[in-house]
């Protein structure tokens, strides 16, 4: 008789599994354990006979199961005939759902809209960022972005050795799109890859095929009114330059590798002719918006390099001296927004350091208040210089927004009186921020609050406890001399209430950690600044605190976070919110800092998309891709 089992796959079964081993006979138990000793021909008749007890007790199961096999073979065999019955209707309801879809109603002016608002902050050719992203979803929207050259204004480019022979034919494609439109061009050549490679592929032979290829592209050049350059010797390519668009608006030169004074001066001529290529971007008129990186500088044949006069935003990451740095203002009467870096050690590395007699004279003579100057980003790395002093030699009189930031701490001015300290200019501010460590000393920090009295935004990222910041933030409160809080009526001696910032309408305090142990005292304080800067009070406040921004340098925790936010959520009809990350200021993604980070980010794609690559590991088929072959970049 043929075993019923055999007529069906037996399904794969646990049989290690405790539940089943609690269901075996006691006698086999120590036979699995062991193969030692043989089994006794008695024991092997008790397990023939309970072998066979399990054959017929099976019997009936598994003519079952091979009946459900049987009717579940026809199942599927009738479903895959009702599929194919109904696969061409499902295809028809698709295509009337694509037809029909809300996204192909949208005029394309409208989509044109849309898409700037897509663009990221650093426009770069993937297929994985708009706008080429968008290109590639149908027909329409291709036709319709290539129709629309404002999507193709602006390009990022990392350009290295393994990749040389891509950027022309990406650059003409790129900017050919956005017509005769003005151009925004930021280029970063990687000379790692060099550095690698044997002698034919050298860092010379690399540079060689880098002037090359912007010959190749240089009839764009006219179009270019934003430009920035960056590589490990950015005064290379300078000559080069003398091409570009005479009303170029704006120039950011990133240097890759740093390298001493001594080899930054080894580029210019001792001849010094205007006509030189290094002085490039003299001429250009129409030159507004500078940012340089380290080791360029103002001094020496930098004055010679770069239109001073005529700039309105300048952005030096070199560190100068205060000193210098009240020349450089000098230099640039029509400034408006400027970012420096200040340190008062010596400049004498740098070329032309020290000046002449004749040289001083001019610089007595010229006007030392910028009439013009309205956003000011000073960050001192120097624990030797008063913040007060930088206004002491140049005077702001329409300074309207101030970001101050340090590395150590810096004391902005504790002796004699806040008039002394602060020149009149700080009582004009409009928005002011404050990064830094002040944990040493609050007394400045309360100070600097007191002169800028007509603030209405406020920016506050210091190390210095939560606690004491919202204290001295807390609107017509004082504290006693044993650092009680007390209002005004109290019979305790206690100082003059310091009414500070009156006019604050938003305020975004930055903090770190809160622990639940530091969790009862910041909801203590936070309570009492906030309904002194939100109800009327015998203060007779001014306005009121319309947006409060509790961020933190790493992620709240949901205790925490429900808690604050429930104290802030009683403030009803106001902007008050907690959690995020640390955001103040939105800054140019043009700068050198921002276009650092983006170059960065881009270059580890690329290292990641090459070793998959290499692995065999490619996610995209190139030619399933008309447009490929222009945009096919290795490491995209």
């Amino acid at each position: 008789m043929q075993n019923p089992s055999d007529q069906f796959s037996r399904p794969e079964v646990p049989w290690d599994s405790k539940d089943y081993k609690a269901n075996y006979p006691d006698i086999l138990i120590p036979l699995l354990k062991h193969n030692r000793p043989i089994p006794s021909q008695l024991t092997k008749r008790c397990i023939l006979e309970i072998q066979g007890d399990a054959e017929r007790s099976l019997l009936n199961l598994e003519a079952e199961i091979s009946s459900v096999d049987v009717q579940i073979l026809a199942l599927q065999q009738k479903r895959q005939e009702l599929v194919q019955q109904a696969t061409p209707g499902w295809m028809t309801l698709d295509a009337c759902k694509k037809v029909l879809a809300p996204i192909r109603n949208v005029p394309l002016e409208i989509f044109q809209e849309i898409v700037l608002h897509a663009l990221p902050p650093q426009p770069y050719p993937t297929l994985n960022h708009a706008p080429m992203s968008l290109s590639h979803v149908c027909k329409d929207w291709r036709n319709a972005l290539l129709a629309f050259p404002q999507a193709w204004q602006e390009l990022f480019l990392e350009v290295d050795i393994a990749w040389i022979r891509y950027p022309q034919t990406a650059v003409e494609t790129w900017f050919e799109r956005a017509k005769h439109l003005p151009l925004s061009f930021y280029i970063h050549f990687d000379h790692e890859a060099a550095r690698h490679l044997l002698h034919e592929h050298s860092v010379k032979h690399f540079n060689r095929v880098v002037l090359k290829f912007l010959q190749q592209i240089s009839s764009f050049f006219p179009q270019i009114r934003h430009f920035g350059l960056s590589a490990d010797q950015v005064l290379l390519y300078f000559p080069f330059f003398r091409f570009l668009a005479h009303n170029i608006h704006s120039l950011t030169l990133h240097m890759n590798k740093s390298i001493s004074s001594a080899e930054y001066c080894s580029h210019f001529s001792t001849a010094i002719d205007e006509t030189y290529g290094m002085f490039a971007f003299q001429k250009r008129l129409n030159l507004k918006k500078l940012s340089l990186d380290d080791p360029m500088t103002f001094r020496g044949a930098g004055r010679l390099m770069f239109p001073w006069s005529q700039l309105t935003d300048l952005d030096l990451r070199r560190h100068i001296s205060r000193a210098n740095w009240t020349r450089l203002l000098t230099l640039c009467p029509q400034l408006r927004k400027g970012s420096f870096h200040l340190s008062d050690e010596d400049d004498k590395s740098d070329e032309l350091s020290t000046h002449d007699s004749d040289d001083e004279e001019k610089e007595e003579e010229l006007q030392t208040i910028h009439h013009h100057l309205e956003e000011l980003r000073v960050h001192v790395h120097d624990e030797a210089i008063r913040f007060s002093w930088c206004f002491e030699a140049c005077q702001f009189p329409g300074l309207r927004l101030l970001r101050l930031s340090h590395h150590e701490f810096v004391d902005v001015g504790r002796d004699g009186e806040v008039g002394q300290d602060f020149t009149p200019e700080f009582t004009f501010l409009q928005g002011l921020s404050v990064e830094g460590d002040w944990s040493e000393s609050p007394e400045p920090l309360q100070q600097l609050f007191i002169a800028a009295a007509s603030v209405t935004k406020l920016a506050v990222m210091i190390d210095l406890d939560t606690q004491s910041v919202l204290k001295m933030l807390t609107y017509g409160y004082h504290t006693s001399a044993d650092g009680q809080r007390s209002d005004e009526d109290s019979n305790t001696s206690v100082k003059e209430p310091q009414l500070i910032m009156p006019n604050l309408s938003s305020l975004t305090l930055v903090v770190g950690t809160i622990s639940d142990d530091e969790l009862p005292e910041i909801l203590k304080w936070m309570e009492p600044m906030l309904t002194s800067r939100t109800t009327a009070n015998q203060f007779n406040l001014p306005h009121h605190l319309q947006i409060f921004r509790l961020l933190s340098e790493s992620s709240v925790d949901d205790n925490v976070f429900r808690r604050i936010q429930s104290l802030l959520d009683c403030y009803s009809g106001f902007d008050f919110r907690v959690g995020g990350l640390r955001n103040l200021h939105r800054e140019d993604p043009t700068t050198c800092a921002k276009w650092k980070a983006g170059i960065k980010h881009r270059m580890s794609r690329r290292e990641v998309a090459r070793a998959n690559q290499r692995m065999g590991w490619a996610m995209y088929d190139i030619n399933n891709d008309p447009d490929q072959s222009l945009f096919d970049f290795p490491g995209y």
